[in-house]
């Protein structure tokens, strides 16, 4: 990622995922590549975080325990979010 070019913005980045070790992955991927992101293993207080904060993109699991990830990206959408599902099964 070009940091130099003044068009250049962060990127607020969120993954949620209850498999730590997986969230870990995303977020060591995106970091190689020049990007930061918010962690949360919890869809609950992912939530909160999307509705509260502005964000870019969300990497969410769409199996997460307690409010699944369709219902979780479904609310979080109200934002104007622009979202599609990818599956990794």
């Amino acid at each position: 990622m070009d940091t130099d070019n003044p068009t250049h913005r962060t990127r607020h980045i969120v993954i949620v995922d209850d498999k730590p070790e997986l969230s870990w992955c995303f977020q060591e991927i995106l970091k190689l590549h020049g990007y930061e992101s918010a962690v949360f293993n919890h869809p609950v207080p992912a939530l909160k975080h999307v509705l509260s904060q502005h964000t870019d993109v969300i990497i969410c699991d769409l199996q997460i325990p307690e409010l699944d990830g369709d219902f979780f990206m479904r609310r979080s959408s109200g934002r104007s979010l622009h979202w599609r599902y990818a599956s990794s099964s």
